[in-house]
């Protein structure tokens, strides 16, 4: 598609509400404030039953642990009752670029979404847009959200400009849309934590031909630290600390500070936190035979527990890890890293969630799956959802499920 039909085709956004009309926003249009959207209503306040609800960052948490423990809306007696409510298709952004619809953000009663180039935010009951900024995620293609002290970050790399890409960070106002602070880096951003009033990003930059780490303050964007060399090696905090690869393994440092606590010549890659502990694997690259999954205490960097085996994607609620490898997975004690059930389902296992009492697996071309985290056996009675990839957001009495293109909202 050339470049400007692209773009059109990327400020469209197509919604149905089920049993109605395409959702629209119910506030009068104002005045934007500064740096806010261009013709989007401003400030229209979400339906009240959706306050209170969350899921700020795509693993659920700063630790990546795709665990809710404050759901209690559904539960394995009420699953089997949810209806969707409402479905939103954004239009793609430029051609090439783009990557699948990922799972939402949640927070406030408000739903954020990827749109096209730019990001949506939805009032979380109805699917009516509330903000939209059109533009400020023009043609990237690593693209990220994050929901933190009442901003929306958004994190972004340009497709266009492979032999020497910057990063884009900004942030907004979660309520109204209102850009408060950009900052444009020399690496791109490949990786993103936010925890700790702290956004870190790291990326290989082509100028320096090195691997780069920099940590902003959320509040304004001011920088707070910076290590050459280095790279996050993970999307995980783990009581706020994140581990970085660099050219002798892999070092803890503070997400606030960035001092190191401790270092390791082994590469790991966390695939989540909980409390102190990071779950990871080793890097496949330069590890030798080195394989396993592992827990290791965040503070001094010494192995809890270890086991054969590797995992791709990871839940943890604190008693139980959740790997997913292929198509098995594997529930493990988050004390002593036994194990507990395996399960072998009919399709590549996407990364499992928990919430509610109940464990939901994406399986490829398969219906959503619904299991009893003790037992891993199918719920009864759960109710099908045809339409599941990349992994489920459930929170404030919703569920939330993407097929790459829609995303559609079931609730009672």
């Amino acid at each position: 598609m050339p470049w400007g039909l692209a773009r059109v085709a990327a400020l469209a956004l197509v919604a149905v509400i089920v049993g109605g009309a395409a959702p629209q926003s119910t506030a009068a249009p104002q005045s934007a404030p500064h740096g806010a959207p261009h013709g989007a209503p401003q400030g229209a306040a979400p339906s009240a039953a959706g306050r209170g609800e969350g899921w700020t960052h795509d693993g659920f948490d700063a630790g990546n642990s795709g665990y809710n423990p404050g759901e209690r809306g559904i539960n394995a007696g009420s699953v089997g009752r949810l209806r969707q409510r409402w479905a939103v298709t954004p239009a793609a952004g430029a051609e090439g670029c783009a990557p699948a619809l990922p799972p939402p953000l949640v927070a406030g009663g408000r739903v954020y979404i990827l749109d096209g180039e730019g990001v949506t935010a939805l009032d979380a009951a109805t699917g009516r847009r509330i903000w939209r900024d059109p533009e400020i995620l023009d043609s990237a293609d690593f693209r990220t959200l994050v929901v933190s002290d009442g901003l929306l970050i958004v994190a972004g790399t340009s497709c266009y400009a492979n032999s020497d890409p910057d990063g884009h960070l900004y942030a907004l106002d979660a309520a109204t849309g209102a850009r408060r602070w950009h900052v444009v880096q020399e690496p791109p951003v490949n990786e993103l934590v936010v925890d700790a009033g702290t956004v870190v990003a790291s990326g290989w930059a082509t100028m320096t031909n090195e691997d780069t780490v920099i940590a902003y303050r959320g509040r304004d964007g001011g920088r707070r630290w910076s290590r050459a060399g280095a790279v996050l090696a993970g999307p995980v905090s783990a009581a706020g600390r994140v581990l970085l690869h660099d050219a002798h393994g892999t070092a803890a440092v503070t997400v606030g500070g960035g001092r190191e606590l401790w270092r390791t010549k082994v590469r790991w890659t966390p695939r989540a936190a909980s409390g102190d502990r990071f779950v990871a694997v080793p890097d496949p690259v330069g590890q030798g035979d080195l394989t396993g999954l592992v827990a290791i205490r965040a503070g001094d960097g010494g192995i809890a527990w270890r086991r054969p085996g590797t995992a791709e994607d990871v839940a943890i609620d604190g008693r139980r890890v959740y790997a997913a490898a292929g198509g098995t997975l594997t529930a493990l004690h988050a004390g002593r890293g036994t194990r507990l059930w395996s399960r072998t389902l009919p399709g590549a296992v996407g990364r499992p969630v928990r919430a509610g009492g109940l464990l939901y697996v994406t399986v490829e071309g398969r219906p959503l799956r619904i299991l009893s985290p003790v037992t891993g056996g199918d719920v009864p009675g759960a109710g099908r959802f045809d339409h599941a990839s990349g992994h489920a957001v459930v929170t404030g009495g919703r569920l939330y499920l993407t097929d790459g293109s829609t995303l559609r909202m079931y609730g009672p």
